[in-house]
């Protein structure tokens, strides 16, 4: 019982960590930026990753399916 519970404390711990790091890799993305059009570049790149993403396809399989569906995930994927 004690190797499993320290088992799960070091995944738990190092999960923490690796978010840990990707929060700091984006907080020295965005401090690194210097002035107003290096910010306006970053933020259009962040809308079109987001709306890549919300096309109109991509709504009808999520009603149709779910959103933990195979064919939702597929279409993610892609």
């Amino acid at each position: 019982m004690r190797i499993i519970f320290l088992i799960l404390s070091i995944l738990l711990f190092s999960n923490c960590n690796v978010n840990s790091k990707k929060q700091n890799n984006v907080v020295e993305e965005i401090s690194s930026l210097k002035n107003d059009s290096e910010k306006e570049l970053f933020l259009k790149e962040i809308y079109t990753s987001d709306q890549s993403t919300r096309d109109e396809n991509s709504s009808d399989i999520l009603l149709k399916f779910g959103k933990n569906s195979k064919q939702y995930k597929e279409h993610l994927i892609k």
